[in-house]
């Protein structure tokens, strides 16, 4: 089973060699016909398909996405080319050295495809967005992954069929050289994201008309998928790490999943719970000792949880509302009080233990900047003194990492359980004492009573 660690050490196993640092550039534009400046669909003749497959005679090698029937990508090397939704081309280059490779490697793609164009009656158009076409003048192309997101969009957004079909782009990979490197550069391209997108707008029209957008590609983005994109504001919060990225890739629904080869989806409801604890039974019910006799009573309303799960799974959800109604929270102030020393004896162990990770990190890059010159496959020579302590220094990052979970972990078992003292108390004590001091009460007033009519008697 994968676990979340070994989603994060995915991004630790990403780290490359100061000197061995790449940047990769894709590259999108729409494909039109030469005569009537209109898109192509797949099938027609001197369409999509064609062209993809006059790639395969200069070295292209053909992807397929069903038994081998629709072309969908090529590969060549390193390099790739991708078939977007509208029709739209995309190289998908080389990790190279720098921009003046990367450039070479796009004006070589260019004029492969121009002099394909020349045959087949076709041009290319490098800009943000089509600017004559509308919705429907595009057609769709025939790639599984693509219908499962053209229906997706439609649930999350407003534009985002437009950003399929309607828009092109050039995007960048770079590589990192620590957890830092990769930090400093992420925030970077966030603060500069804007000034880009300013510098670069060049899509004014809309279906041949002048909009009141410079960049209308922008425009199609904000309205597409909240979920992936924006801003991403824990970024530039303190303690941002691999390990943040990763639970904030792993809070993101998926559109859909690769098995075998295929791209799958399964229409239905999903359920994400953070914690398995609670398929525990201490979780759900509370073992009592009842004068020699065990008893388990519900501490929690998992039953219901199991129910509406299972409601909500199937489709279904007319009774979940009804189920939860008449739940509320009454606090105590006392218990508010308990619970904030709680926490903050808890967090400063957590700012110490933070406070530790970051020294090591500190120490783990200074060690990874002073490693000698690469090799000629670009890895790092290490002295056997230096390699053991990288590692030692990763093992120090994962053991703080789960010493922190542990922590928050522990702070959650002694809410819980200062939750079970105030339902025993409410439950048993509370209850008692009522019934002690009512016996004590009817003692009283029937010892009052008796001496009352003692004294009646004796007059």
């Amino acid at each position: 089973m994968i676990k979340k660690d070994d989603l994060t050490e995915y991004f630790f196993r990403g780290i490359k060699s100061k000197t061995n640092l790449k940047i990769g550039v894709e590259h999108e534009k729409f494909i039109l016909n030469k005569n009537t400046l209109k898109p192509l669909s797949y099938e027609e003749q001197n369409g999509i398909k064609e062209i993809l497959e006059k790639l395969t005679t200069i070295g292209w090698r053909p992807l397929y996405d069903d038994n081998k029937k629709t072309i969908i990508a090529l590969k060549r090397g390193n390099e790739a080319i991708t078939l977007e939704p509208g029709g739209q081309i995309e190289l998908s280059g080389a990790p190279l050295d720098n921009i003046h490779e990367t450039c070479e490697e796009t004006t070589n793609h260019l004029k492969e495809l121009k002099k394909i164009g020349n045959e087949l009656n076709f041009i290319l158009l490098g800009m943000g967005v089509e600017p004559n076409l509308s919705l429907d003048d595009i057609p769709w192309m025939p790639k599984q992954r693509y219908g499962i997101m053209k229906k997706y969009m439609t649930k999350v957004g407003t534009l985002g069929h437009h950003m399929m079909k309607r828009t092109c782009t050039n995007q960048v990979n770079i590589d990192y050289s620590s957890e830092v490197d990769m930090i400093e550069k992420l925030r970077l391209m966030f603060n500069l994201e804007s000034i880009a997108t300013a510098m670069f707008a060049n899509s004014p029209f809309d279906q041949g008309k002048i909009s009141k957008y410079k960049s209308l590609r922008s425009h199609f983005w904000h309205h597409t998928d909240p979920d992936r994109t924006g801003l991403l504001p824990f970024v530039f919060e303190k303690g941002f790490s691999f390990e943040k990225y990763t639970d904030y890739a792993l809070s993101v629904p998926m559109y859909f999943i690769n098995r075998n080869h295929k791209t799958e989806t399964n229409e239905g409801n999903i359920l994400i719970f953070a914690d398995t604890d609670m398929l525990s039974n201490s979780i759900w019910t509370q073992k009592q000792d009842n004068y020699g006799q065990e008893t388990f009573t519900p501490i929690s309303d998992n039953g219901s949880l199991v129910i509406n799960a299972v409601e909500y799974l199937a489709g279904g959800g007319e009774l979940i509302a009804l189920r939860t109604r008449g739940t509320s929270m009454r606090p105590f102030i006392v218990v508010e009080e308990l619970q904030k020393k709680a926490e903050t004896a808890y967090r400063e162990t957590e700012k110490s233990l933070q406070n530790d990770l970051t020294v090591t990190e500190n120490k783990l890059r200074d060690l990874q900047r002073g490693a000698s010159i690469a090799t000629q496959d670009g890895a790092p020579i290490l002295s056997k003194e230096q390699a053991d302590t990288l590692q030692d220094f990763k093992d120090q990052i994962i053991n703080i990492r789960k010493q922190l979970r542990d922590v928050q972990r522990d702070l959650r078992v002694d809410i819980e359980k200062l939750g079970l003292m105030l339902k025993l108390y409410n439950i048993w004590v509370a209850p008692i004492l009522v019934a002690i001091s009512a016996v004590l009460v009817f003692i009283m007033r029937r010892r009052k009573r008796i001496n009352h009519l003692a004294s009646m008697r004796t007059k």
